[in-house]
């Protein structure tokens, strides 16, 4: 688990220590109705969500120690479940075949996250049958692996303020047809929220099926650590319809021109992860969407800049968890060591 956030936790919540340390007998079940009290209180939905996903891994993890050894080949699972909330989103063409243009990250059951320019996009050039998505792609590392999971899409929610092609508010909620049911390869991914603290000056990983440095699609998943800058880009000219960071917006990547999103990386996390298990997967914090970047991509001193995620955290709340009172004290029973 990222150590800040470890520590804020620890402090502010008493975090359960079912989380801290595993049982040395690994088949030794625990009764879930035995309690352990573990109060949380003035807690926003999303907050409360986040330790719901991290207990549900827990739990899973020691399920899975009373099975037998999985023999992982070539690492092909480890990776496969370092990043479950990852979502690819597809359009169907008119040859009837699958083209995936954006990303995005399931926070619950039933919606993902992603860019609002995600969601309708100019297909003049390209032979589709709509200009809006109509899966999401789930559980899956290469795009096209027959292990995937394809969720078809009820609605898509803007937010109300994003109007294209200004770069801001670029941000929205996809609601999918049928729910979604968590297991290692997917599962959903907590939102960063402003009272956790101040992440300027950290690292964090963007991932993505976006072009490569050779300008090709990547069908394969792929990740890398860029620097967080915060609002600290204003004098960089980015794009023609950006007049400088918003308190929404931060700005991330490696000015050298190493590392950057780029094509088929929008509506994708950028992210750390929170807390990983052997088998059952990984819990990931999303800090921010991506937005946008320089046209070319991955051009000195010109910094990818990415929708950050506290700053809509009501928004949020509001569509994907309507019946979920904003605050209020609640406890959870967590099985004793």
């Amino acid at each position: 688990m990222n150590k800040k956030v470890r520590e804020h936790l620890e402090t502010v919540t008493t975090f359960p220590h079912t989380l801290k340390h595993h049982s040395t007998r690994k088949c030794e079940r625990h009764e879930l109705d035995v309690p352990y009290s573990f109060m949380y209180q003035n807690k926003t939905v999303s907050q409360r969500k986040c330790y719901e996903y991290m207990y549900k891994l827990h739990e899973r993890q020691q399920e899975s120690d009373c099975k037998r050894k999985v023999h992982i080949i070539r690492g092909q699972k480890t990776q496969r479940t370092e990043y479950p909330h990852m979502g690819a989103l597809g359009w169907l063409s008119v040859d009837n075949s699958w083209e995936f243009l954006c990303g995005s990250s399931l926070i619950s059951e039933r919606f993902v996250l992603t860019a609002a320019h995600c969601t309708e996009i100019n297909n003049s050039a390209r032979r589709l049958k709509s200009s809006q998505p109509q899966i999401v792609r789930l559980g899956v590392v290469n795009i096209y692996d027959r292990g995937h999971r394809d969720f078809n899409i009820k609605s898509i929610i803007r937010h109300p303020k994003y109007k294209s092609p200004i770069k801001y508010y670029d941000i929205a909620l996809i609601k999918l047809e049928t729910s979604v049911t968590f297991n290692r390869y997917i599962s959903p991914a907590c939102l960063w929220s402003e009272n956790y603290g101040d992440m300027e000056n950290q690292n964090f990983t963007i991932t993505g099926w976006g072009s490569t440095e050779n300008k090709t699609f990547s069908p394969n998943l792929l990740y890398a650590t860029v620097d967080n800058f915060g609002s600290n880009c204003n004098n960089i000219p980015i794009n023609r319809h950006w007049n400088g960071s918003s308190d929404h917006q931060l700005c991330a990547g490696k000015l050298d021109g190493s590392v950057d999103t780029c094509h088929g990386d929008s509506g994708g996390p950028i992210q750390f992860k929170l807390f990983h298990t052997k088998k059952e997967g990984t819990l990931n914090m999303i800090i921010g969407i991506t937005s946008f970047g320089a046209q070319s991509c991955a051009q000195n001193n010109t910094p990818g800049v990415y929708t950050k995620v506290s700053s809509f955290i009501p928004w949020i709340e509001k569509n994907v968890w309507p019946d979920e009172d904003n605050m209020y004290s609640s406890q959870i029973v967590f099985p004793k060591d």
